[in-house]
C-alpha cells in the first residue's frame, strides 16, 4: 500500500494532537491515557512509513503500564523532537 503525502500530512498533525494529550496526561499521571495513545502509535506507525513513532509508541506503552514516569517524560520528550523533525521534511519534500 503506497501513502500518499497527504496521508502522511494527516497523520502527523494527528500525532501532534496526541502528543499534545500525552502531556497533559503526563502530568496527571493518567497512565490509562498514555497507554492508549502509545498502543495507537505503535499500530499506526509502521503503516504510514513512521517506524520511529512506532517504537516510541511501543515503548511508552510499555512505560505506562510500568507507570515510569521518567521514561514516560523522556519518550514525550523524544517524540516531540521527531515530529519536529518529520514535519518540518514533509513540508520540504
Amino acid at each position: 500500500m503506497t501513502i500518499s503525502k497527504e496521508q502522511q500530512e494527516k497523520y502527523l498533525s494527528r500525532r501532534a494532537e496526541d502528543l499534545a494529550q500525552s502531556f497533559t496526561a503526563e502530568e496527571s499521571k493518567d497512565a490509562d491515557t498514555l497507554r492508549r495513545i502509545g498502543h495507537k502509535m505503535k499500530g499506526s506507525g509502521l503503516t504510514f512509513g513512521f517506524e520511529d513513532i512506532g517504537n516510541i509508541g511501543r515503548q511508552m506503552e510499555e512505560a505506562a503500564n510500568a507507570q515510569d514516569w521518567a521514561k514516560i517524560h523522556t519518550l514525550l520528550i523524544q517524540f516531540r523532537d521527531l515530529l519536529k523533525v518529520y514535519t518540518a521534511e514533509n513540508q520540504v519534500q
